[in-house]
Formats: structure tokens, sequence, C-alpha cells
């Protein structure tokens, strides 16, 4: 058999109920710090929420891609500054070597040091390599890219990416440094090419490895070979200032993806506390007026 509830005690339940489920909702939100946790709770907010919570996603792997980048680029600028270090160092001594006389064999000595430091300007650029990319091309290395994505657009243009081109500073290039010794009129190769010279103090003949000519062209060559590093560690070194320049604006629109998702589906905690506190109350009442309800049914019971 069916219960029929009078009108007031049908009401009296129904609030209850309806108070219930708000103090659930309450408790929900204060659990979770949010008050859309489902499309349920909020279709436009949710689904607008997951849209901006994924173009946050996509700007940290950028920010990913775009840090391995700077790395890369740190790396080969590093490289070429030793390069220059080791570049001024040969010209240091070429100077010396052109200040002795002719027939002075301190002449080999710096000779040899100077091979022995062009050889290790190569090996900087060939270490120079950074997670599989290097942007400092040494003479046997092969020229390498680095594309860097400063937005998660599907399409690829110029404003989209910048393409980094790896720099020809090999010792040996005739597009790079052009400092190989043995060639361009240099001439020195422990030794060789210089006039045989009778040493006076034992009558020993030898041979002087560098000529006046061939250093005068090997202290030119050096000197436009660090204008060559400089003008390539410049280059680097505005890439470098683009990318971080593009980090700080990648961070900074990813922020405020979160910001706006947060804005959408946060609960304001205090609100909620209030409201639940509210609810309990109003918990009690509905007790209260369920109670009531009850008394005037069993009063008309009485009049049997």
């Amino acid at each position: 058999m069916s219960v029929s509830l009078s009108a007031g005690m049908r009401n009296a339940v129904y609030a209850m109920g309806d108070i219930q489920s708000q103090v659930t909702q309450s408790n929900q939100r204060l659990a979770t710090g949010k008050k859309v946790n489902s499309a349920l709770d909020n279709a436009r907010s949710y689904f607008a929420a997951e849209g901006f919570r994924k173009d946050a996603r996509d700007l940290n792997n950028l920010l990913e891609s775009q840090q391995n980048a700077l790395q890369v680029v740190t790396r080969a600028n590093k490289s070429i500054e030793g390069m220059s270090k080791l570049v001024e160092s040969t010209l240091a001594l070429a100077r010396q070597a052109r200040g002795l006389a002719s027939t002075d064999t301190t002449r080999d000595t710096l000779g040899t040091q100077v091979r022995t430091i062009l050889n290790q300007v190569d090996q900087l650029a060939r270490d120079s390599g950074f997670n599989g990319k290097t942007l400092a091309q040494a003479s046997s290395g092969a020229a390498d890219t680095l594309d860097v994505f400063f937005n998660s657009s599907t399409t690829t243009t110029a404003q989209t990416k910048v393409t980094l081109k790896s720099v020809d500073v090999g010792i040996g290039s005739a597009t790079g440094l052009n400092l190989a010794i043995g060639a361009n009129g240099y001439g020195y190769t422990n030794p060789v090419g210089g006039a045989q010279v009778v040493d006076g103090t034992n009558g020993a003949t030898f041979t002087i490895g560098w000529t006046d000519g061939e250093l005068d062209s090997f202290i030119s060559g050096a000197a436009t070979a660090l204008n060559t590093l400089q003008a390539a560690a410049s280059g680097l070194s505005v890439n470098a200032s683009l990318i971080q320049l593009r980090q700080d604006f990648t961070r900074t629109a990813s922020r405020i993806n979160n910001e706006q998702a947060d804005f959408l589906t946060l609960a304001d905690i205090n609100e909620e506390g209030a409201n639940l506190s509210a609810l309990q109350t109003k918990q009690q009442l509905a007790v209260q007026a369920l109670s009531l309800a009850s008394r005037s049914d069993q009063s008309i019971l009485r009049l049997f």
C-alpha cells in the first residue's frame, strides 16, 4: 500500500532533500576547491577552462624546446668565446715571432705552439654540441640547423618559428676562420719553407719554419679570423636574447591561460564555507518543520 503524506510533511521532506543536495555540493566544492568539477556542473565554463588549460600545456611544451634551444646557443657561444681566446694567443705568438730575427730558432718553437693551439680551436668547435645539435661548425663538421617554435600554431611561418643555422668557424674552412697552417701562404709545417741558416756558434745548419712574409700573412689572417668569431658570437647572442624574450612571453601567456581556467572553475572557499554554514542552519529548520508537520497530523489522530 502506498502512503500518502500531508501537504505540510511533503513540503518539509522536499525542502530537506533540496537542502541536502546543496550541502553535498558545497562539501564537494570545499573538498576539491572547484565550483565546476565536471561538465554537469557548468558545461560552458568546464569546456572553456579545458581549452585554456590545453593551450597552457602546449605553451609549457614550447618552453621546454625553447630552453633546449637556448642551451644549444649558449654552449656554441661559450665555445666561440674560447676559440677567440685561442686565436688571440696564436696572434700574440705570431707577433712575437715576427719580432725575432729570421735566423732565430725560437721561431720554430713558437710555430709549433701556434699549430698546437689551432688544433684545439677546431676541437672546441667539435665539442660545442648540445643534445645532438651544434651551432659552431668545425672544419670536418656538417652544417646543422635548429628550429625554435614560438607558438603552438600548426601552420609554421617566419613569425611562428626561427631557424638557427650553424656558423662556420673551422680552421681549415675557406668560409670559416681560414687559418690552416701550410696553406694560404702561412707555410709553417714544423719547419718547412725557410732558407737553410748556419748557426754561428757550432756551424750546424737548420731550417726556419716561418719567413717574414708568412708571418705577416698569418698575423693578417688571424686578425680577420677574430673578426669572424666576433661576428659569429654576436649573431648567437642576438638569437639567445630573442629566445629568452620569447620564453618570458610564453611563461606569461601560459600563466594567463591557467588563471583564466581557474577563474572559470575555482570556488570561492570563503563563500562556500558561509553557504555551508547557512545550509546547515536551513537543514535544522527543515527538520523542525517536518516535526511540526508530523505533530499536525498526529493532532488529527487524537480527534479519534
